[in-house]
């Protein structure tokens, strides 16, 4: 889902990254572990005196024959939806399903645990299908508003 009401200013760094996965498990993993290299990548940019990178844009493009999917993933210096200091209280959920059935019936246990208990805001969500229709993955990354304390 394009966040098209940021504006992004003309000196400003630009660009998009990417993060595959053939399964739900997969891409979580793949997402966070790619969180946790941009916070490390703001970190190293702050004792630079760089301006930080923040989160424009996500989406999610469907799989081919080998039903891998990819997440886009835009960045940028200029303010973004997702600010470099709210990475730490980011939430991601990835599901799949066969149809679109499976795929309703499968967002109830993954998003179960993001929605029960604080607001969301900064929501991207959205869905894609594989080559041959009968593999979908759907999504939803946002940052916690007021967020349980960590354990």
């Amino acid at each position: 889902m394009p966040f098209i009401d940021e504006t992004l200013e003309a000196d400003s760094l630009v660009r998009y990254d990417y993060v595959q996965g053939a399964t739900a498990p997969e891409m979580v993993t793949n997402f966070r572990a790619y969180i946790t290299r941009l916070q490390a990548e703001n970190i190293a940019r702050g004792d630079a005196e760089l301006p930080l990178l923040n989160v424009f844009d996500v989406q999610l493009a469907g799989a081919g024959d080998g039903s891998t999917f990819v997440v886009s993933i835009g960045v940028s210096t200029s303010d973004g939806v997702w600010a470099a200091a709210d990475l730490d209280d980011m939430v991601v959920a990835f599901w799949t399903g066969g149809d679109y059935e499976a795929l309703a019936s499968n967002a109830v246990p993954a998003l179960a645990g993001i929605t029960a208990s604080f607001d969301l805001v900064g929501v991207a969500a959205g869905h894609a299908g594989s080559a041959k229709g009968t593999f979908f993955m759907a999504y939803l990354v946002a940052i916690q508003q007021n967020p349980p304390p960590q354990q």
